[in-house]
Formats: structure tokens, C-alpha cells, sequence
């Protein structure tokens, strides 16, 4: 061996024997998943541990896998086709073994390495296992990828063993490993609720009305992206004290990457109503596409009868979808900077050059504005209609209640309520104008006392209706604000009361 094979081999047996002192074989199983995302993310390394119901040790590490998913479903399937699985084919695995087992090449690098192994079972060597092929030596660039991820492994076992992560392998959780940027990495476990759910999504839809309406639609000159994927981060719920890893489901025009929708959703429990309801409303609000594209399995088997009833044509490619990854490279971004979620995507672009100065006289104003920080406030009412308020944070809550009532246009003739926990109809946090909780009044409460940056929280207006709004505090700006403005502003005012001019209309 060269200088550099040398040093790589070095790596390689230097983190196999410092996994080995953990003796993980004792307490994870080949069943359990152990795998680390490469750094662009293009693909996955799973690694099995071997001993706990075999007469030998070893690590097997399966590169180059795109698609978990996918990669467990076949698993636990026993799909035929010939794609890379869970199993020893396709592997690079080390095993403690017997001498008798080891190649002349394997103990020449045991002896250049001056690697003693004494007794049965001590000769660690390592091989390639092809599907339908003798297993053979690794290649340079094999050895290196071994190197990396075997020092990856090491990091995850000593995260599990010393740093005590908390993870139950017997009861079916994963440990993942993921790159984070600047020389980062994070040991994430995964629940074992990830993965309880079928992964078969197959799904047959009825010919009931809306079916047929849509059938009935006349086909744009548009194409659909429509894409669903785990997040690569766990989140963390307030309301139920879990983390979970969400899916996000997108639906994006293919041509100029404009966005219908994005929505988050816990596991993958609703993922195909969800992605189902997501095409159904692209089409009452601009017609029937004429393509929807998709570059996911299990996607095509959730819409292929829906869009078959519905005469949508469905193209499958193996590459990624273009727009749809050039949209949510900002909001990955955002999430992983924030680690919040059920953010519309109208909320994650936030440029403080797009908001214009006030010009306001200001003599006239009390000192405490000219001392207090101005807070921007995204107040979204559904996708695509929303308005960015900036705001004094000497304001009181009941003044945000009538800037956001004059920017959607309303009638200020009902009662309201905002909720600091971002929980609709939960005690927490609760603020009205005419319900005495505590004496928490919101004539009494100014946001400066009850808003942080980037503070989520909801806005109910009428009871009745009862209009929800839901804000952020997108930026805490040090420059005075003395009147509140719109400063962004997208979709038109809805009709506060819709049946009422529903009703004038036939007159």
C-alpha cells in the first residue's frame, strides 16, 4: 500500500475497533436503522449491526441510497426488483472473524497496519457484497467512502453509549445523522411513530360529485410539480410535547415556479388526503391541470386513480423537479434557522429595503414612541392573502386589532380575542376585549410586553364566523413607527359577510 491507502486504512480499522469497544451487537440488532445523510443530501448511508442473533460481529454499510422510504419499503417487502435494500447485497461489511476466513490481502493489510488479532473471531477484514457476485476486495474510492462512514457511525454510537441520547431501540426508534453546514453534524432520533403507518399508499377514489365536476373541467396549459417530503429535522409540538418530523407537500407550477400551496403535516398519516384535497383546490381555483409531474413513487400511487377519473395526465421523471427545488431551498433554510413550522410560504421573505419609511409628522406623538422598537407582523388569512403590518411596541393589542380589521377591510362589530400560544381557544396566552380572563383586556397589553421576535400567534375576529388569522413577528426594527401601515400587502379583501352580498347580487 501507498502512503495515502495507508492512511485511509488506518481510518477505517481506527473507527471499527473504537465501535467495537462499545460492543453495540449487545443492545442494537440487524433490525434496528442506524443511517447518515450524505453532505448535499443526494443520498443516504444505512448501516446494520451484526451480532445480536449470529455467531459473528460485524457492520454492514449500503451507500448511495436516494430515497429512505423507499429503501425501507423494499426492506420489509421483500421486493424482488434489483435495487439497493437492507440486506447484504450491495454492502460493504466488516466482520470479526475467523482467520481461516481471511484473504492473503486482507492479513498484508492487517500486517502493514501492525494489527495484532489474537484468538477466534478477532480477524476484522473487510469486503464488498454484490448482488449475485463472490464478494472482493474494495477499490480506493470504496475504501474512502468506508473511511467516512464508519467515522460517522463512531460519532452516532458515541452519542448513543457516552453523551446517553435518548433512544429506544427495542421499542423501534431510528438514529439519523445529518450534516448541518460549517463542519456540524446532528444525531437525531427518529420515534418509532414514524414508521408504524403502511407504506403502501395506494388509493382508489369514488365517481361522487366533485369527482365528476372536475372531470367535467376544461384542461389548462399548465403543468404541476407536486411533491411530498419528510422534513430533514425534527420539530417540536407545543400543544402535544412530542417532536416529530413533518412532511411537507408542495404544489408548484413547473413552468415559472409560482406556489399553490404548501402544507405541513405530522408524519405521513394524511399524506394522501391532504395531497389530494391540495390538486382539488389548484383546480377550482384555476382550472383543471393539464399535467401534473412527480418524481416519487408512493406520490403516483396516492393520484394515478384520482387523475385517471379525472383526465389528468401524470408524467413520472427519475430527476429532481427543478422548481419545486429551487422554492424550497429558502424555506429549508428558513426552518432550519428558526425550527418553527407552519409558516405559508408568503412569510418567508422578509426584506427590510421593502418597507417604506414613515413620513408622519412626528411633534405631535408622545415620547414613548420615539423610544419604542417597531415590529413587523405577518398576518395571514389563508394561502396567498396576507398583509405585513408594521406597528409601534408601544401599541396595545386591541390597536394591532384595529390595524389588522382596517388592513383586510373589516367592520370592527364583533368581538375578538388573540391567543400568545398560537392554540386557538386555549387558555394560554389569551387576551379579549370584552371576555374578563384575569383582567387580561388587550387595551391593557402592549406588544412589547407579550411579543418576542419571531413570536407565532393567532387572531380570532367574530365569534360567529369567527375569522382566524394567523401571525408572526417577522422583524423587531429599532426605527419608530407612529402610525400603523400596511408595508406588504397580497390577495384581495375578502367579503367579511359573503352571504349578504351573495344575497344583494340578485337584486
Amino acid at each position: 500500500m501507498n502512503k495515502n491507502q495507508l492512511e485511509v486504512w488506518k481510518k477505517i480499522y481506527g473507527f471499527a475497533l473504537s465501535i467495537a469497544e462499545y460492543e453495540p451487537w449487545d443492545t442494537i440488532t440487524e433490525k434496528d436503522i442506524l443511517f447518515c445523510s450524505s453532505k448535499d443530501e443526494k443520498s443516504v448511508c444505512f448501516f446494520k449491526i451484526w451480532g445480536y442473533t449470529y455467531d459473528y460481529c460485524g457492520i454492514s454499510c449500503y451507500f448511495n441510497i436516494k430515497d429512505f422510504y423507499f429503501a425501507h419499503y423494499i426492506e420489509i417487502n421483500s421486493n424482488p426488483k434489483n435495487e439497493p435494500a437492507l440486506y447484504m447485497q450491495n454492502a460493504i461489511t466488516g466482520f470479526w472473524d475467523e482467520q481461516q476466513n481471511v484473504s492473503d490481502k486482507n492479513k498484508k493489510r492487517l500486517k502493514d497496519l501492525k494489527i495484532k488479532c489474537m484468538g477466534d473471531g478477532s480477524w476484522l477484514h473487510f469486503e464488498k457484497y454484490e448482488e449475485r457476485l463472490l464478494p472482493r476486495d474494495l477499490t480506493d474510492s470504496e475504501a474512502e467512502l468506508l473511511a467516512d462512514a464508519l467515522g460517522n457511525l463512531y460519532m452516532m454510537l458515541k452519542a448513543v453509549f457516552e453523551e446517553n441520547l435518548q433512544i429506544d431501540f427495542k421499542k423501534g426508534d431510528a438514529l439519523m445523522r445529518k450534516y448541518a453546514g460549517n463542519g456540524i453534524w446532528h444525531n437525531i432520533p427518529i420515534p418509532w411513530e414514524f414508521f408504524e403507518e403502511e407504506l403502501d399508499f395506494g388509493l382508489t377514489v369514488g365517481n361522487n360529485s366533485f369527482i365528476k365536476e372536475i372531470k367535467k373541467m376544461p384542461s389548462q396549459n399548465l403543468s404541476l410539480e407536486i411533491d411530498a417530503r419528510c422534513l430533514p429535522e425534527p420539530l417540536y409540538d407545543d400543544e402535544k410535547d412530542i417532536t416529530f418530523f413533518p412532511f411537507l407537500i408542495t404544489a408548484i407550477e413547473a413552468k415559472d415556479g409560482f406556489v399553490f400551496e404548501t402544507l405541513m403535516i405530522e408524519y405521513d398519516k394524511e399524506l394522501e388526503s391532504e395531497i389530494l384535497r391540495i390538486i382539488t383546490e389548484v383546480c377550482y381555483q384555476v382550472g383543471k391541470p393539464k399535467k401534473i409531474i412527480i418524481n416519487d413513487d408512493r406520490i403516483r400511487l396516492i393520484i394515478e386513480d384520482f387523475c385517471k377519473k379525472t383526465g389528468i395526465n401524470v408524467t413520472f421523471q427519475k430527476k429532481k423537479l427543478q422548481k419545486t427545488e429551487e422554492a424550497l431551498k429558502s424555506l429549508f433554510e428558513h426552518l432550519h434557522k428558526e425550527g418553527s413550522y407552519g409558516i405559508s410560504e408568503d412569510e418567508d421573505f422578509y426584506d427590510e429595503d421593502d418597507y417604506i419609511e414613515d413620513e408622519t409628522e412626528y411633534d405631535d406623538y408622545d415620547e414613548k414612541y420615539w423610544i419604542s422598537d417597531s415590529y413587523v407582523i405577518s398576518v395571514s388569512l389563508f394561502s396567498g392573502c396576507y398583509r405585513h403590518i408594521r406597528i409601534s411596541g408601544c401599541a396595545t393589542l386591541e390597536e394591532l386589532h384595529d390595524a389588522i380589521l382596517y388592513a383586510f377591510g373589516f367592520e370592527d362589530d364583533h368581538a375578538h380575542a388573540f391567543f400568545m400560544n398560537n392554540k386557538k381557544w386555549t387558555s394560554g396566552g389569551y387576551y379579549s376585549k370584552y371576555i374578563e380572563d384575569e383582567n387580561k383586556f388587550t387595551c391593557n397589553y402592549t406588544l412589547e410586553k407579550v411579543l418576542k421576535d419571531k413570536h407565532q400567534f393567532v387572531y380570532v375576529f367574530d365569534f360567529g364566523e369567527e375569522w382566524t388569522f394567523k401571525c408572526k413577528v417577522l422583524k423587531i426594527l429599532t426605527e419608530p413607527t407612529f402610525t400603523p401601515e400596511v408595508v406588504r400587502s397580497a390577495g384581495d379583501n375578502p367579503a367579511q359577510y359573503p352571504e349578504f352580498y351573495e344575497e344583494d347580487d340578485e337584486y
